[in-house]
This record gives structure tokens, sequence and C-alpha cells, in this order.
């Protein structure tokens, strides 16, 4: 009966294919960078201070960094006193053109540099050993472990099939006729689900995290996560090799729990549409609630608890409420409710 669920699953054409699109989708994306940084970051001064910084923290590096932003802030400072000076003949041309090119370049470093003592500054808080590094591929991966709307799909797709199959074929009454049968159906019909959920989920996780690696060439996987600056309110001092594993273990297990919201969906809805309709509404739902009460999801949040950042960090709570929690609060009420009033209309009917 098992190896026929899965074969009924795997064997329609149509399920292959959105796998595939979603997957050749999910590559795309990986490859993209989306990173929200200060207005005037320029990346590649970005680089060239974490090259030269790159090691552990230290007082010295901090005072570099800090004495460069200075020096930046009092070339724009004295800007129009130079050129003064270069009017009233006080400095030559040659030495106007090397102060006129520093001028230059202090407005192109400057947001930069002023992030970097930002982060340095932060690094001189903290008790852990934390390093300097190129991070941007980092902050982009991390930022954006979001609610990923290709597994989502692939997960509607797959496990709704499983149950509404056989009302559109009209063999429901007959497979469920028997006591023994139905409990035999279930069990086979969640390890599907199960094993559906915990498979894409891992699938789509290492291939977002295989494609950034190799295209991004993501390195210090053994530094402290709270070497990044967005990561300032992680409460474990996890490696950033240790997040990421964590942050997909934990994916995984919130996969199955979506799983299992889309089998009570669809037992209860008995359609496909209908089901994608109401699953979507509550995967996406808390995300606008998050919203409303000025909670920004963009902190690394991810959304309904699809990650590891607020299961650590249990400061972050909505009305007193730890965040996942309250994703699995949103989940049980939207879910009943729209359930309730669909079946009192159904009831109204008859």
């Amino acid at each position: 009966m098992l190896k026929y669920e899965f074969f009924k699953i795997f064997s329609n054409k149509k399920n292959f294919i959105i796998i595939a699109i979603c997957l050749v989708l999910k590559i795309v994306f990986s490859m993209q960078l989306d990173i929200d940084m200060p207005e005037g970051f320029n990346a590649d001064v970005y680089e060239y201070y974490s090259e030269k910084l790159e090691g552990e923290y230290t007082k010295e590096k901090h005072v570099f960094i800090v004495s460069e932003y200075n020096r930046f802030q009092e070339l724009l400072e004295n800007a129009q006193v130079y050129e003064e000076e270069f009017k009233n003949d006080k400095i030559d041309a040659k030495e106007y053109k090397v102060i006129s090119d520093d001028i230059k370049s202090a407005k192109n470093r400057l947001k930069t540099v002023e992030y970097i003592v930002q982060k340095s500054e932060y690094y001189e808080k903290q008790d852990e050993q934390v390093e300097y590094f190129f991070d941007l591929y980092h902050i982009d991966y991390i930022s954006n472990m979001k609610v990923d709307i290709f597994l989502i799909i692939v997960m509607l797709v797959l496990i709704t099939s499983i149950y509404t199959d056989d009302y559109y074929s009209g063999t429901v009454n007959m497979i469920k006729s028997s006591k023994n049968g139905r409990k035999k159906l279930f069990i086979c019909r969640l390890i599907c689900n199960i094993s559906i959920s915990m498979f894409f989920a891992l699938l789509f996780s290492l291939i977002e995290f295989t494609v950034k690696y190799l295209k991004f060439g993501i390195s210090h996987m053994d530094a402290s996560i709270k070497s990044l600056l967005i990561m300032e309110n992680m409460e474990y001092n996890l490696t950033i090799g240790q997040y990421v594993l964590a942050t997909i273990a934990l994916r995984c297990f919130f996969a199955v729990i979506v799983g299992f919201i889309i089998m009570f969906v669809a037992e209860k809805v008995h359609t496909n549409m209908g089901t994608y309709l109401i699953v979507m509404a509550l995967v996406f739902i808390p995300e606008f609630i998050y919203d409303s009460l000025g909670v920004v999801i963009g902190d690394l949040a991810l959304a309904q608890g699809l990650g590891a950042y607020r299961c650590f960090n249990g400061y972050h709570t909505v009305c007193g409420v730890p965040n996942i929690l309250f994703s699995v609060l949103v989940y049980v009420v939207i879910g009943n409710m729209i359930l309730f009033v669909r079946l009192k209309g159904k009831n109204n009917l008859y």
C-alpha cells in the first residue's frame, strides 16, 4: 500500500514538471544577491577593508578603522577650506590634486567605513572571539532564510494529491469502507506526507546552500555566528556552520508541521484549489501580522519559524508570546475559523 501511494504521486507527469520548475527557480533565485545595506555602502570598499582587517578582533584593528573613519570625515569637512587655500595659492596644484583625490576617495568610502566602525564597536562588546572577514554573502544567505515559496508549492501539489485524488476519482467510500483499511491507509499516507516534507525541505535547503557556496565561495563557516553584525541579538554562541545545520534541521521539522496542516485541510476541503488557497493563507498571513505589529521579518525572523534564529533568541516575542508558538497559534486559530465557516455553510445546505 505504501509503494502504491508513492507510485500514485510520482507517476503523475504534472507533479514532475512542477518539481522541475521549482528546482530550477530555486537555483536561479539562490544565485541572486539580495542584501539590505546602508545607503552609500560600497561592496568593493568593504571587501578591501575586510581583507585588510581579516582575522580575530583586536584593539589595534578597531583603532585603525576608527582612525580611517575620522580621517575621511575630516577631509570632507575641510573640503571647502582646501579649495579656498588652492585659490589663494596657499597650496600648489600638485598638492591640491592629491587632496582632491583623497576627498573623492573619502566620499566613496565613508559610509562603508562607518558600517565597519559600527561592526567593530559591536565586536568590542563581545565576550566571545569574533572575526573580521568579508561576510556579505553570509549576510545575504542568512537574512533571506524566510518562507521558501518553492518548497511550499511542491509540498502543496504532492501532499494535497494524496488526499484529494480519492474524491476526484469517486473511490473514497470504497477505500475507507473498513476500519482496518482506514487505519492502514492513514498510516501509509502519513509516512508519505512526512517523507515528502522532510526530503524536499532538506533538498531545497541543500540546493540553496550549495549554489551560494559554489557561486560566492562562502568561507569562514567555523567563525562565530556573532561575527555577523546582523546576529547581534543571538543568544547562543554557535559557529556559522552550526547555525546553518540547525536552520536546515528546523526547516525540515517545520516542513513536517506544514505537511500536517496540508493533510488536515485537504481531508476537510476535498479539493486541490481550496487546499492550496487555505494553506497559502495560513503560511503567509502570520508574516503580514508580524508586519502589522511592527515586527520586521528582515531582522532574521525566519517567517513562521522556518529557521533557527527566533527559536534560539528567546527575547524576540510577539505580544509576549515566542514567535514560533505565536505562528502555530495563528495557524490553528485561522485554520479552524476557515474550516468552521466552511462546514457550517455545508450544514446549512441540507
